[in-house]
């Protein structure tokens, strides 16, 4: 059995939406829940951190993934978003390099 952890990096809501940031929100990360079911279904460990609902930063959220011990670490991420989402990885292969 495989541990996988999904990670949904965390972007404040004015990164994510600009001049309109008062009228945005956050959603949960629905794509990551249904690959999350799909990789239990099959009898894997799934665990999703939502940094973006925690609030918390890149070191944070290596840390969160990191106490899981997983095996594979998959990180979903937007344009706005891909340069929290490479040092998040960056974080979880230096502290360990066998996580793919």
């Amino acid at each position: 059995m495989s541990r996988v952890v999904f990670i949904n990096p965390a972007l404040s809501i004015k990164e994510r939406y600009g001049i309109l940031a008062q009228a945005g929100g956050t959603e949960p990360p629905f794509g990551l829940c249904y690959l999350a079911a799909s990789v239990m279904k099959d009898g894997h460990f799934a665990y999703i951190v939502d940094a973006q609902a925690l609030n918390k930063g890149c070191q944070e959220t290596a840390e969160l993934v990191l106490k899981q011990q997983p095996r594979y670490a998959a990180i979903t991420a937007v344009s706005s978003s891909i340069h929290n989402a490479a040092a998040i990885a960056k974080k979880i292969k230096e502290s360990d390099a066998n996580i793919i």
